[in-house]
């Protein structure tokens, strides 16, 4: 069994990895961890019924990784009016995005405390995570959140430290950008 720890200065949320039902996500998240490129990372965005303006499909998440400046306009505005993604300026990893590893391969549905990979091009996860707070099932396959039916990558569950995050996704926000990251120390591998 595969747990990676994230700690915070608040202190530390602990996720159980799904292995084997997602391989490829855990596989591409855990080269990241074992390099150390979350260390000194964030959560940077919240999403939470006030801060989706015009959204039709509402959203409960916080959102992690390497912040990029450029996110910092469409986050301001709640997404709102944001265009077109333009992959060319959006954040990158170390390592090249890979295919979306939908729940109905996995099973793996998008419910509170799900760890999940955000998306870098239609059918691609990058480097960014979020974390379900309450039931999405708009983030699942064939729901209506990502547009393509294709929905999102979910490949943990938290086990420890969900206050945490909830208490993370209710601070202060200018849109969705948290005006205080919640800075993540470093994030560890434990394989028992």
């Amino acid at each position: 069994m595969v747990r990676v720890h994230f700690h915070f200065s608040e202190g530390d949320v602990v996720v159980r990895l799904f292995d084997r039902e997602a391989p490829r996500t855990t596989r591409h998240f855990l080269e990241y961890v074992e390099e150390g490129y979350y260390n000194n990372a964030s959560i940077y965005r919240t999403v939470r019924e006030d801060n989706q303006p015009g959204e039709p499909v509402k959203l409960s998440i916080v959102e992690g990784g390497y912040y990029n400046e450029y996110y910092a306009d469409m986050l301001r505005a709640g997404f709102a009016g944001r265009g077109s993604y333009d992959q060319a300026l959006g954040p990158h990893g170390t390592h090249s995005c890979i295919r979306v590893e939908t729940t109905g391969e996995t099973g793996i549905l998008h419910k509170d405390g799900v760890l999940s990979m955000g998306r870098c091009a239609p059918d691609q996860v990058d480097d960014s995570f979020f974390f379900c707070i309450g039931d999405q099932p708009d983030l699942d396959e064939g729901g209506r959140r990502s547009g393509d039916g294709l929905g999102f990558s979910a490949f943990g569950i938290v086990e420890e430290g969900m206050e945490l995050l909830r208490d993370i996704q209710g601070r202060a926000a200018e849109g969705q950008l948290l005006e205080k990251p919640a800075r993540i120390l470093s994030v560890t591998v434990d394989r028992n």
